[in-house]
């Protein structure tokens, strides 16, 4: 096994051996640059060559190399750029020049734009490998869904509302910059707002829509000054964008809350919102389990446990109809076919163990 030999030469030096998992990466990304090649136009997208100006920025290598080692370290963006100065290990394995570093929102600048396309070619690429090694046979297949939570807190109309509140009023404050008599007015505003938020989370439900009637005509006004600002700012800051594409949020959740604790009818799952930071989030229910926000992830593993496939999903959909697309995907990456499949009782036709 070549891949088992270079990583045994890899630990005659000590510290790769007292960091496996790193050593195993760097002699994957050394043998096969292509992994580099398959991020660098995520990277570079929107790079501006110039004369001027610092030359700091990673090479497309060393932000490839950076994501990996956050991700196996489970590091923020800050503890990456504390490591990147302080660790050796870190050092070696992004290859920088003695007392090299960048910042944290460097970083995250170019770690972000690498897409989930190119993440998934990297997977199945190092998966193929694991094949052609012999660690893996693709012959026995484990099939399972999860919840991948977001990190939101429980939506409520109420905190749905005061969420809007505090964004819109942020937003406009920034376009009205320098206008005190309308940055105090909003700031009154979100006061008065924040004392009804504190109210509804403390009155009986018979109180709660002589509550949300002024709470939501607070929202109301922010909505109808937001189109004014957005409509007549000639200045182009990144407030105006950034208010204009949360206007639409905005009234969904005006229009939610209405529905809901004014007129007293019910907002389908489909139609509701559950993070206005997090758009993305859904609402995702399991057996008898509580509900929980996130996403619902299909996972499927060899014998080796190595993931051979998986697929994030919107919504909640059955487990039913997720394992036969699934096997499907292994045998079209991997020109293999499975020659058996385990999965829990959701899984089986109906639904139902």
């Amino acid at each position: 096994m070549k891949l088992y030999n270079q990583l045994k030469l890899r630990f005659d030096t000590s510290i790769w051996g007292l960091h496996p998992e790193l050593a195993l990466f760097d002699i994957l990304l050394d043998k096969n640059p292509h992994f580099v090649t398959l991020v660098s136009d995520d990277v570079l997208s929107d790079v501006k060559e110039s004369s001027f100006g610092r030359k700091d920025s990673p090479t497309v290598e060393q932000v490839l190399r950076a994501a990996i080692y956050k991700e196996i370290k489970g590091l923020t963006y800050r503890e990456l750029e504390v490591d990147m100065y302080d660790s050796k290990i870190c050092s070696t394995f992004l290859k920088l020049e003695e007392n090299q570093g960048y910042g944290y929102s460097v970083m995250q600048k170019y770690i972000s734009k690498i897409s989930e396309k190119s993440i998934r070619s990297i997977i199945l690429a190092i998966n193929n490998i694991a094949i052609s090694e012999g660690i893996e046979t693709v012959d026995k297949i484990s099939t399972d869904t999860t919840n991948i939570e977001t990190n939101v807190h429980y939506p409520t109309n109420n905190s749905l509302v005061f969420d809007c509140i505090e964004t819109a009023t942020r937003l406009l404050k920034r376009i009205k910059k320098g206008k005190k008599d309308d940055n105090d007015r909003l700031d009154e505003q979100r006061k008065a707002a924040k004392k009804l938020n504190y109210e509804i989370n403390n009155s009986k439900e018979e109180n709660l829509p002589c509550l949300f009637d002024p709470y939501l005509s607070t929202l109301k006004s922010l909505i109808l000054e937001s189109f004014t600002a957005v409509r007549n700012s000639s200045i182009h800051i990144k407030a105006t964008p950034e208010l204009k594409a949360f206007i639409p949020l905005m009234i969904k959740v005006y229009r939610n809350a209405y529905k809901y604790q004014i007129e007293g009818e019910k907002v389908a799952n489909s139609d509701k919102v559950f993070s206005v930071f997090e758009t993305h989030t859904d609402i995702l229910v399991k057996g008898q389990r509580e509900v929980e926000f996130g996403h619902k992830a299909l996972i499927s593993r060899g014998s080796s446990c190595m993931i051979l496939d998986h697929e994030v999903f919107e919504g909640n959909p059955n487990d039913k109809n997720l394992l036969i697309p699934s096997m499907e995907r292994i045998k079209t990456y991997y020109d293999r076919t499975p020659e058996s499949s385990s999965a829990d009782g959701g899984f089986c036709r109906g639904g139902k163990p």
